[in-house]
């Protein structure tokens, strides 16, 4: 149910989500609340275009509502327990929720899963830039060979930590994730 009219209201937004991201830290309230219900009148709109004489303009119009909301709803749901076990930030809570009621269920999970692999393309990256190809083999492989040699994982070392420890801004891999699911959509 999802058209390429979802992803180009949506990309402004994400854009604007990943501008402020990168310059103050935060993805603010004022941009999220609004898409989340933009997201949600526009695929009501769009579901009521597809209304026909077996499908009535209100069930149209509903079915597309329920499109976005159960979108919203299980993206959000899932980044919350991404708030609580791994320490996302809530602009980003709110950022992918505001794109599963753009997307509705099945494409939302899927830019959030895209926006996941870009980021972790992202920090590996970041981690080959800072230490090198040759460092970060050489910590992994010396890591693993303590958890191998005692049997049992040990508290990371301060300075590994620190290399870890970095913000990964989740709004640029999110709209990378929405941009590489629309050149899909146009493509096929």
């Amino acid at each position: 149910m999802t058209g390429v009219w979802q992803y180009v209201v949506l990309l402004p937004f994400m854009c604007v989500a990943t501008m402020t991201d990168a310059r103050r830290q935060t993805i603010p309230n004022w941009l999220t609340y609004p898409g989340i219900v933009v997201g949600l009148v526009l695929n009501a709109v769009l579901g009521a275009g597809r209304a026909s004489a077996e499908l009535p303009v209100t069930q149209a119009t509903f079915e597309g509502l329920m499109h976005g909301f159960w979108g919203f709803l299980t993206c959000g749901a899932l980044m919350v327990v991404c708030l609580v076990f791994f320490g996302v930030g809530g602009g980003d809570v709110k950022l992918l929720a505001m794109t599963g009621a753009f997307l509705g269920l099945d494409h939302g999970l899927e830019a959030m899963l895209w926006t996941f692999v870009v980021a972790a393309v992202i920090g590996l990256g970041i981690l080959i830039w800072q230490l090198g190809v040759v460092d970060l083999v050489r910590r992994s492989l010396r890591r693993g060979m303590e958890v191998l040699r005692l049997g049992r994982q040990m508290p990371m070392a301060e300075e590994d930590r620190a290399v870890l420890g970095q913000e990964l801004f989740l709004a640029l891999a999110a709209l990378l994730a929405v941009g590489i699911q629309m050149w899909t959509r146009v493509l096929t």
